[in-house]
């Protein structure tokens, strides 16, 4: 079909029935997309658009291990899911620069018994602590949410000081 495949695909249609696939390229829906049974995989990236802006944003999955000591040597992350291991109560990770309003990431502190520092970009706040401070994640096995707000305003939900 050049497009995709699958059972009860039809081009125009708003609906399909059976397995589909995106075997090059990009998809561009412009409306609902809804799945009533079963399970969306991708394999990439995928952007939910709302208006001119990005609403939401997946681009993956890392194992990263934590480092330094303040904002200028802690690892900085890049995906959306990261499992965060080797932090030790000072080590820590950096959220992303230049990362479009509503971009969020998953951390999870897989480092034991630890706590884990998480810094905003240069120039940038969490949870209205002053500029480029960190919030510390409580010990391992904690899951956070940080969302970008405005440009230079992150919000961390979860077990967070």
């Amino acid at each position: 079909m050049g497009f995709g495949s699958g059972e009860g695909f039809t081009p125009g249609r708003n609906s399909v029935t059976g397995d589909f696939e995106i075997e090059d390229g990009d998809l561009s829906v412009d409306g609902n997309v809804e799945i009533e049974d079963g399970d969306l995989s991708v394999d990439g990236n995928v952007t939910i658009m709302q208006g001119d802006g990005v609403a939401f944003n997946i681009n993956g999955y890392a194992t990263v291990v934590a480092a330094g000591s303040s904002q200028g040597d802690a690892t900085a992350l890049i995906k959306y899911y990261n499992n965060v291991q080797g932090a030790d109560n000072t080590k820590g990770v950096v959220l992303p620069m230049g990362a479009s309003d509503g971009r969020s990431l998953i951390v999870w502190n897989a480092s034991g018994g630890n706590t884990l520092e998480i810094y905003p970009h240069s120039g940038g706040t969490i949870n209205g602590k002053s500029l480029n401070a960190s919030v510390t994640v409580n010990s391992g096995g904690e899951i956070v949410i940080c969302v970008l707000v405005t440009t230079n305003t992150w919000v961390c939900m979860g077990k967070v000081s």
